[in-house]
């Protein structure tokens, strides 16, 4: 048991990194995408899918510091 409380946190930052990365390339697909005459990142939908990534990517963030903080306390 002792070393799923050691593991974890590392698995979550693995989890909260890949999750930046995909935030970071939908990004950079977004402003260079171009409907309509504009780039999508600029449509209301792709917006707010991105601000919800951005959302999910900060609240699995504090989890993990949370999970690291909870681990080095044992």
């Amino acid at each position: 048991m002792q070393a799923l409380r050691r593991t974890r946190p590392m698995v979550a930052a693995f989890g909260a990194g890949s999750m930046q990365r995909c935030l970071d390339e939908s990004l950079v697909y977004a402003q260079r995408r171009r409907t309509m005459g504009q780039a999508i990142v600029h449509h209301q939908a792709i917006g707010q899918k991105l601000a919800e990534m951005r959302i999910r990517l900060d609240a699995a963030c504090q989890l993990t510091y949370l999970a690291a903080w909870l681990a080095g306390w044992g």
